[in-house]
């Protein structure tokens, strides 16, 4: 089966594709032109009584895109071409479409695996053989006396012997070729022959060191516009592991500081605040990571878990951040210190220190807000429960109402209702699963989280720090 393939750029093209159909004979026509233009249909018409047509009408190239994007774009198509015709003859119609476009296809016939081959023109001298009403192959069945003149430029004086006007001695011998000597001093003319000769072997090394050259050039060309394509996919997808491991494979054609950046975004992705900052320091770019309190880096995390739609992640990584919600309302609202009654660096309450404070009580004295259930004895971790009943016992009923039901909102709705998902089940849990369970969706639980760092603690949460991740997306792929 023979396919051909044709870009197109402008309404004259017709002509050139009945002729370049002529020559290929395709069963199948595959037309490739911008979106927008009105010529699919016209040219459709003008070609679906002789052949099967099939248009590829791309958006990616409506406004006069550059070549690395074209090359991307054909290949993208033709490589779906060849994934449903495996044993087709491909040719691609290299003298159409616009010099981009034609320069794009060279590139993607010398350098990709795709075995496409182009559609060579049918137009006379391509074959290398002489026309056939050429001089060369007219028969010299002249007379030999016929009165043709050797040189119309000049003609020889009427008194000058018979010798001298070029004519033979003997007439009736067959003309000898005339030998035209060279004049004195000038030197001697080469012979064609030997003048322009060039062995065989000399040809076949020039030939193969620019194919080559260029095909090392184009494979380098179309490598870098397919690994950006492909990163710039992965990092809007916020996968950022992927994005590095694909970096670092691809070699020269991603930039390094792409890379160093990559590796500090997936620092920051897992967790590892400090190692990330330094990272982006590093790396020229400490503005994409601004300083911040850990807390507000671990709201940026749980942001990234519902971008990479990863619910069950989310659940489980809900708990440490709400206990330092509470710690830092505590601290904000109140004055207090609240960790200072726990075992350093740790949140584990350290029972002596809770005495020598006469804090112990201080967890117990009202149960207004937490009869159902009433929070027991405190255990030897810190748990939501023992902080916001600490704080029902630390406001002023009327004057902080509405922070007591917030904070029991927070606890109640994002993980009381949601334990048995995130603790105590091997399956994974989806958005609808959720929003079942506590009548939020998991868009709304980081909402109400922010809400409450903005209203009751000292956490800085500004919109722009939000956009973390998307700020440092648009850098990423600025680079490419």
């Amino acid at each position: 089966m023979k396919i051909l393939f044709s870009p197109v750029a402008d309404a004259g093209a017709e002509a050139a594709l009945h002729a370049c159909c002529c020559n290929v004979q395709p069963e199948l026509v595959y037309l490739y032109l911008p979106a927008g233009t009105g010529l699919a249909e016209p040219l459709y018409d003008a070609l679906s009584s002789e052949y099967s047509v099939r248009v590829f009408e791309r958006n990616a190239i409506a406004q006069n895109p550059a070549e690395d994007v074209l090359l991307a774009d054909m290949s993208s198509v033709l490589t779906e071409i060849r994934r449903s015709n495996p044993e087709a003859e491909i040719y691609l119609d290299t003298t159409a479409g616009t010099e981009e476009m034609q320069n794009a296809m060279i590139d993607l016939i010398t350098a990709t695996g795709l075995n496409l081959l182009p559609a060579l023109s049918a137009e006379a001298g391509l074959s290398g053989e002489a026309p056939a009403d050429t001089p060369f192959d007219a028969p010299s069945d002249a007379p030999a006396d016929a009165d043709i003149p050797m040189n119309t430029d000049a003609e020889a004086p009427a008194d000058a012997p018979e010798e001298a006007a070029g004519m033979p001695e003997n007439p009736e011998e067959p003309d000898a070729p005339a030998v035209v000597l060279p004049e004195e001093g000038e030197p001697p003319a080469a012979e064609p022959e030997a003048a322009n000769a060039v062995s065989a072997a000399d040809v076949e090394k020039l030939l193969a060191e620019q194919t080559e050259t260029v095909t090392a050039s184009v494979t380098a060309s179309v490598t870098k516009a397919l690994t950006a394509q492909q990163l710039s996919a992965l990092i809007d997808a916020y996968d950022y592991s992927g994005a590095l491991n694909l970096a670092r494979s691809a070699g020269d054609a991603v930039p390094p500081q792409l890379s160093a950046l990559l590796e500090a975004v997936v620092q920051r992705s897992r967790g590892r605040f400090m190692e990330a900052q330094q990272a982006c320091r590093a790396c020229g770019q400490a503005a994409l990571m601004p300083d911040a309190s850990l807390t507000a880096e671990y709201c940026l995390t749980l942001s990234l878990y519902l971008k990479r739609q990863d619910y069950t992640g989310f659940l489980r990584a809900l708990p440490p951040v709400l206990i330092e919600l509470l710690i830092a309302a505590i601290r904000t609202k109140f004055s207090m210190d609240i960790t200072q009654y726990m075992i350093f660096g740790s949140r584990k309450w350290d029972h002596s220190k809770l005495v020598m404070g006469q804090m112990a009580g201080k967890f117990k004295e009202s149960y207004t807000y937490h009869q159902k259930p009433k929070p027991g004895n405190l255990g030897v971790f810190v748990t939501t429960a023992n902080l916001s009943n600490l704080i029902e016992n630390l406001v002023v009923p009327r004057k902080d109402a509405q922070m007591m039901l917030d904070t029991l909102k927070l606890r109640l709705d994002i993980e009381e209702k949601t334990r048995a998902l995130a603790s105590f089940t091997l399956r994974g849990a989806t958005a609808q699963d959720i929003q079942a369970a506590c009548g939020h969706t998991p868009e709304e639980l980081l909402q109400m989280i922010l809400n409450y760092a903005r209203n009751y603690t000292d956490i800085s949460l500004s919109d722009e720090y939000l956009r973390s991740y998307q700020t440092i997306n648009e850098a990423l792929k600025a680079m490419l």
